[in-house]
């Protein structure tokens, strides 16, 4: 057996006398707060989970009220249990459970961890003033553009169906 595999060298392996608070998606700490965003702490639950790990998590919901720094923006709720949810799902790459962040195409049945997806060479997308955050795996990154395309003209086609909605209420007050 090779000592050096993936597995071996996971970063989900940490000393059980160790205390700090680990995501709950990817089970390590702060230390890897640069590439997978800010550790939130959670605690009344004894929960913590980065940023990223949340945001392209399929069962997390972000927050639009005020109450939004509760768990940097997203509903605590949805994120605990996303958190259960990945505890029978594991990673296509490290086989790790809390891998909640699946590939877009409904077909495809790839996992990942946010950062093993990262060096596994999915794309992620991001638009953040649109609301997407969306993961591809390697064999399907091709497809985001067609993707991207569909969504602007759902877009287009729903702006038109508001203005077409918006003239016919208004003939209807003139009486036309």
């Amino acid at each position: 057996m090779e000592s050096s595999s993936y597995r071996d060298r996971s970063p989900h392996r940490s000393s059980p006398s160790d205390t700090r608070p680990k995501c709950g998606f990817c089970h390590v700490g702060e230390e890897e707060n640069e590439a997978r965003g800010k550790l939130h702490i959670f605690n009344a639950k004894k929960a913590a989970a980065h940023y990223k790990c949340m945001l392209f998590s399929s069962g997390t919901v972000q927050l639009t009220t005020t109450s939004r720094a509760e768990f940097g923006d997203f509903d605590i709720k949805t994120v605990l249990q996303e958190i259960k949810r990945g505890k029978r799902m594991k990673c296509t790459l490290c086989s790790q459970p809390g891998a909640t962040i699946g590939c877009e195409i409904k077909a495809c049945v790839k996992t990942y961890h946010y950062h093993c997806g990262v060096q596994d060479k999915a794309k992620y997308i991001e638009n953040m003033s649109r609301g997407i955050y969306k993961l591809y795996c390697k064999n399907h990154s091709g497809n985001d553009e067609r993707d991207e395309e569909d969504e602007e003209r759902e877009s287009k086609s729903r702006g038109k169906v508001e203005i077409d909605q918006q003239q016919l209420t208004q003939q209807q007050l003139n009486g036309n």
